[in-house]
């Protein structure tokens, strides 16, 4: 296989695990702040279904 080639190929799974890396830091940061707002305004059932709904849809769309 050309060299070129795997370079890129090397480039574009560096890439993409830095791009899931830097999603999961901001899904971290999410669940800290939600947590934190519950702390003081305590959510409601259906709004706690409506987050984790949006990360299961988001997590969908980042392909393996």
């Amino acid at each position: 296989m050309d060299n070129r080639f795997t370079d890129i190929i090397n480039l574009i799974q560096k890439s993409r695990s830095n791009a899931i890396k830097a999603v999961n830091i901001e899904l971290i940061n999410l669940y800290w702040n939600v947590g934190a707002l519950n702390k003081d305004y305590p959510l409601q059932i259906g709004e706690i279904k409506r987050l984790m709904n949006w990360q299961i849809l988001f997590s969908k769309t980042i392909p393996n």
